[in-house]
């Protein structure tokens, strides 16, 4: 009950400000929650002498609670991974059980069905959780589940992936292929460019502008997934929720987003592409971070949070324009300013930056040196080799002077070759 009357009134400091910002959709949203957890008291109560008698049990076994992130994807399934890493990895000991909860709204059920087959999932570790925090000693039995999804402790490459669909699973994933005129074992890519419209239609009571600055045109990715055509591939355009379909008359590139989006196909496509491409969309932990499929990010945007550690991953930056000098600003000049791990849209433009997007030309660029590198077939020279070796040396200084970044100081992905070669000015 302590807890509960610290909660009202922390709530009550904290959001004077959304009334006075206008946003009193999220505060709204608060006060049901706030609601929620009120009416919850009995039931924490009831839990408290459960509690008890978990903390008896500590000097044999540690019972801990936990929350998993389930409103975004992204969290969803990166930050639970890494978890699960670090449980392989002993680094939670071996005598802690864990049970977590999931948070509303659940952004995808097939994936909390997948994580429930790997983790104790129940929704009384919510009350149990709750009452735990109110007694004293309480961090002994909070499971440390990851903050982010960047893997700071290069956990990825040395264990391996948790997740797998079960004979029913695989069989339902093959008939919807077909259902998409893709036959069984053809190759396919997936894409996705950050879109607005997903955020404001599924979680219309926040305002999403703060990070409009990651948003892209999905349409500057329309050659490449004619070009990965050309190359025997089918192209998915991932996404739910989107602004516009892609309008392409090719009938291997497959608007998936606005035709066939289940919540099942989001993650078994994910699981299956030969690799995926993204544009700042959360949905990237899924290949990536869940089934270590090769990645190629592009737009990619702050320039220091880029997830370095991982050798199957291409990237090409939004350029950054000095709307006071009227250039580019070079990565030098972006690693060693804020610019470089800016996180809101108002402070670029309360430095005059404009983030600009990658051109068509530049994704098919980084796109096709994927392809070329996992066919074994990509030919580098020493100049490219150079220019890595340059930019990944600024890169390291960056992280290295800022006590603020958590890089594990392994560098394995690489800025696409094209894309320095034609911005070697960049470098210097």
């Amino acid at each position: 009950m302590i807890l509960f009357l610290k909660r009202i009134s922390c709530f009550v400091h904290q959001n004077i400000n959304h009334v006075r910002q206008g946003g009193v959709s999220v505060l709204l949203r608060k006060i049901r929650k706030l609601f929620r957890e009120a009416m919850s008291v009995p039931l924490v109560l009831t839990a408290i002498p459960v509690v008890i008698v978990i903390r008896f049990l500590a000097p044999l076994l540690i019972i801990r609670f936990g929350k998993l992130r389930g409103d975004r994807i992204g969290h969803f399934a990166g930050n639970t991974e890494l978890y699960l890493c670090e449980r392989d990895m002993g680094m939670h000991g071996g005598t802690t059980h864990d049970i977590f909860y999931v948070s509303q709204p659940v952004c995808n059920q097939q994936l909390k069905n997948m994580l429930g087959r790997r983790l104790h999932i129940s929704h009384a570790a919510y009350y149990l959780s709750l009452a735990n925090r109110c007694l004293p000693g309480s961090s002994r039995h909070i499971a440390p589940t990851p903050p982010t999804d960047m893997d700071f402790k290069d956990l990825l490459g040395r264990v391996h992936t948790h997740l797998s669909f079960t004979p029913e699973e695989e069989l339902l994933g093959e008939r919807k292929l077909v259902d998409m005129q893709i036959p069984v074992n053809s190759p396919f890519v997936a894409f996705i460019g950050r879109d607005p419209a997903y955020l404001e239609g599924s979680q219309p009571y926040a305002h999403w502008g703060y990070h409009s600055y990651r948003d892209m045109d999905i349409q500057n990715f329309v050659p490449a997934a004619e070009e990965l055509t050309r190359r025997g591939y089918f192209a998915i355009r991932m996404g739910h929720i989107v602004q516009k379909p892609l309008g392409v008359d090719n009938p291997k590139v497959i608007d998936y987003a606005t035709k066939y989006r289940t919540e099942f196909l989001d993650i078994y496509l994910c699981a299956k592409c030969h690799f995926f491409i993204n544009g700042m969309s959360g949905l990237d932990s899924v290949p990536d971070i869940l089934f270590r499929r090769p990645m190629v990010q592009v737009n990619f945007i702050p320039l220091q949070v880029i997830r370095a550690g991982s050798a199957t991953t291409l990237f090409i930056p939004k350029k950054l324009w000095s709307t006071h000098e009227h250039r580019l600003l070079s990565f030098r000049e972006i690693l060693e300013s804020e610019a470089g791990r800016f996180v809101l849209t108002e402070q670029y433009k309360k430095a005059g930056i404009e983030p600009i997007e990658n051109t068509p030309e530049e994704i098919s660029a980084v796109v096709t040196e994927m392809d070329d590198r996992l066919k074994g077939v990509w030919q580098t020279s020493d100049e490219d080799e150079e220019m890595q070796q340059h930019f990944w040396a600024l890169f390291g200084e960056s992280v290295a002077c800022n006590p603020n970044l958590k890089q594990a100081g392994i560098y394995r992905a690489r800025i696409g070759a094209g894309f320095l070669r034609r911005y070697r000015e960049l470098l210097e």
